[in-house]
């Protein structure tokens, strides 16, 4: 239909667009500009989607705040676009009569590294723990200890200060506290608990004995390394990738990492009446930014 949009968000697959009828105009991010275009969290229902959705004028003009400048592909009949997976588009068809396309997509080394990380099941001795206040520190420290090693294995994409719990502040305040979330969405909130969260609450940082210490490092090395190559599967030689297509991958996986912390959290400790929501559990964990 004439002047209608997508909200703006990302997909995990190659995707091919060819324009059949009409014209409409494709507004691209890159995976970098995530943080500024302000991702859902995890489990919300529009996750993969931008929360400056609230804030949607329907005019290209509502992506001015993005400090990244866009891509912009006007698309006429005949012409075909490449969506790179992760990359964010607002898509908006400007026709005067009815907009047709048709959409291909492929899967992508992407989806196989994100689909390996994010959704992958916690060590078994610690989901053993599951339901227990044990789990708490195991589960803390397994988390940190994969953001630790993924950090190493990608050191130019990610800050030089904060450490993995600095990363973890960075969810937080870009994904729950930086467009304010959740008084939006109050119906979510007690599966968030950020608005009410109080730094007193957060319980001291526990001791691991130094045997389960290298039990955790050593599962989240594992990990690490089959994300970095699944990752670059079909890349030769990552550190002499094109400066553009080294951006994406940053990208790419600064937002699979961040998931990964999100989703691992809720799997082990998401329960209300024992161990706190994922974003109170995230806001203690990064008080211990270096």
């Amino acid at each position: 239909q004439p002047n209608t949009t997508t909200s703006v968000h990302y997909d995990l697959h190659h995707n091919f667009v060819t324009q059949v009828r009409g014209t409409r105009r494709f507004i691209l991010y890159p995976p970098s500009a995530s943080a500024s275009l302000v991702p859902h969290p995890y489990h919300h229902p529009r996750y993969h989607q931008s929360q400056l959705y609230y804030a949607e004028t329907g005019a290209s003009s509502f992506w001015g705040d993005i400090a990244r400048e866009p891509v912009v592909a006007d698309l006429e009949p005949g012409d075909l676009l490449y969506v790179p997976p992760f990359w964010w588009h607002r898509v908006e068809s400007n026709s005067k009569g009815p907009s047709i396309q048709v959409n291909t997509w492929s899967t992508s080394d992407e989806i196989s590294a994100f689909n390996g990380l994010v959704t992958s099941k916690p060590p078994k001795w610690i989901l053993k723990l599951w339901g227990s206040k044990r789990v708490v520190p195991f589960a803390k420290q397994y988390v940190l200890d994969v953001v630790t090693e993924v950090q190493k294995l990608f050191p130019s994409h990610f800050n030089a200060e904060g450490g993995p719990e600095g990363f973890i502040g960075e969810i937080v305040q870009t994904k729950y506290l930086s467009k304010g979330l959740t008084p939006r969405l109050i119906d979510f909130e007690p599966y968030f608990e950020c608005a009410d969260w109080k730094e007193s609450s957060c319980p001291k940082k526990s001791t691991i004995i130094q045997s389960d210490r290298g039990k955790l490092k050593q599962a989240a090395q594992s990990l690490a390394d089959k994300f970095y190559s699944t990752i670059y599967a079909n890349v030769t030689n990552p550190s002499d990738l094109d400066p553009q297509v080294a951006d994406h991958y940053a990208g790419v996986v600064r937002t699979t990492l961040s998931d990964f912390v999100e989703n691992q959290l809720f799997t082990l400790l998401a329960s209300k009446e024992q161990h706190g929501s994922v974003c109170a559990i995230m806001r203690c964990m990064a008080l211990y930014a270096s």
